[in-house]
């Protein structure tokens, strides 16, 4: 219920609600972002929008909340650091990305921006591991353009099929939950090893 109460609010706000949250989830701050495509997608069904102007305006929302990310992570490093040093699992992942970043560079921003798992705090580490500025700035808009897209018909598509076929509700919620799971395996799999001294 609560994803309902948070559709709900969205649009409430419009285009205000879905930059919001496109804004929040990118700066890494765990907020579902279905919601807000699911007011956009009702919002270009109603021709209130084109679907080509809500894409523009989701990938600029997105990048922007990247952006934000990027910079906190770049130049508020103190201060976050002062808040999470404490913490020896947070600078062990640190450590690890800040790896991934230097030895795979480029690859990685893009693929982070293509996984919505990682994808709300790839750029905050982008940030915290001084990656260049321009090639964050390139790859994130490229991985963004790819991800907006294909959700934007996915999501169009699943909304249709919800509302003409009861029968698929099961079959879309277990695909949900199936593809809920293949991430959480892909991210436990992926972790970076503690290694042992």
């Amino acid at each position: 219920m609560i994803v309902g109460r948070l559709i709900v609010l969205i649009a409430k706000y419009g285009l205000f609600g879905i930059f919001a949250s496109m804004l929040i989830e990118n700066i890494g701050i765990p907020l579902p972002t279905e919601g807000a495509f699911l007011v956009a997608l009702n919002m270009v069904a109603h021709g209130r929008y084109t679907f080509w102007e809500m894409y523009w305006f989701i990938v600029a929302s997105h990048m922007i909340g990247a952006l934000v990310a990027y910079g906190l992570g770049r130049w508020a490093e103190n201060g976050l650091m002062h808040r999470f040093q404490q913490s020896q699992k947070f600078v062990d992942a640190q450590l690890a990305i800040q790896g991934w970043y230097k030895k795979y560079g480029s690859i990685t921003v893009l693929a982070t921006r293509l996984i919505g798992y990682v994808r709300p705090w790839s750029s905050l580490v982008a940030g915290l591991a001084k990656f260049d500025f321009w090639p964050f700035l390139g790859w994130s808009f490229v991985g963004t353009l790819l991800f907006v897209y294909p959700t934007m018909k996915v999501s169009a598509l699943l909304v249709i099929v919800w509302q003409r076929s009861p029968a698929a509700h099961l079959l879309i919620s277990l695909s949900i939950l199936l593809s809920l799971s293949i991430v959480f395996i892909l991210a436990r799999f992926l972790k970076p090893k503690s290694k042992s001294v």
